[in-house]
């Protein structure tokens, strides 16, 4: 089991770091030594067995005392260094003026051109005479492979290229609603004509009685007499 031994020693000089340090290296075991002369200690680290570190030390120190014996401390992780990621190169476009006499003159600075790495788009627009490159490859390596093919004549432009046209947004048809149905009007129930009930208070004299005055049911109910058609 690995042990980190801790002993207060007084060192007066040079030679007794050295001869302290001779004996314990010696032992079987022993993975760090370490001598601390602000504090006056001996540190010694390993699987040695700490009695016999205390013996070799008292034969060059008669006077040595036990500060500590025990595991060592765990060190704090270490933290990796991030990888840095490659450097993304910007794509640039390159246009170069360029002497075109006929096919061979376009093969060669094809030729020259494409092999250079980075290189995404080539174009050669024999009308005006230039030469276009698209791509992260270095501008000034196109610059010196068409100076090598002999056709290099000027330079127009370097950097980036124009973004590309945006796309009409194509207009969803506007759905058709359905018309609203309004709601129906509700129609009053017709009232039907009430049927005049007979007033029971209405009486009828009748023809064989000629005066009112007479009719016991007239007096009684106080009404007029009508007579028959």
């Amino acid at each position: 089991m690995v042990q980190m031994t801790v002993l207060k020693v007084r060192l007066s000089s040079e030679k007794c770091k050295k001869k302290i340090l001779k004996s314990v290296s010696d032992i079987d075991g022993v993975d760090k030594i370490e001598i601390d002369t602000t504090k006056d200690t001996l540190t010694v680290t390993g699987d040695a067995d700490p009695y016999m570190i205390i013996i070799k030390a008292r034969k060059v120190i008669k006077c040595v005392e036990v500060v500590t014996i025990g595991p060592p401390p765990k060190k704090p992780e270490e933290k990796k260094p991030e990888e840095k990621k490659p450097v993304c190169h910007m794509v640039q476009r390159t246009v170069l003026k360029v002497q075109l006499s006929g096919e061979k003159s376009k093969k060669k600075i094809l030729r020259a051109v494409s092999g250079l790495p980075g290189v995404d788009h080539i174009e050669i627009d024999g009308t005006k005479g230039t030469l276009t490159v698209t791509g992260d490859a270095d501008p000034y390596e196109i610059i010196l492979r068409t100076k090598k093919s002999g056709k290099f004549i000027e330079v127009v432009t370097v950097g980036p290229p124009p973004a590309p046209p945006k796309k009409p947004e194509e207009k969803k048809p506007e759905e058709k609603k359905p018309p609203e149905k309004k709601p129906e009007e509700k129609k009053p129930p017709e009232k039907k004509p009430e049927e005049k009930k007979p007033d029971q208070n209405f009486h009828i004299h009748p023809y064989n009685i000629p005066y009112p005055q007479d009719c016991v049911i007239c007096q009684q109910m106080a009404m007029v007499h009508m007579n028959r058609w």
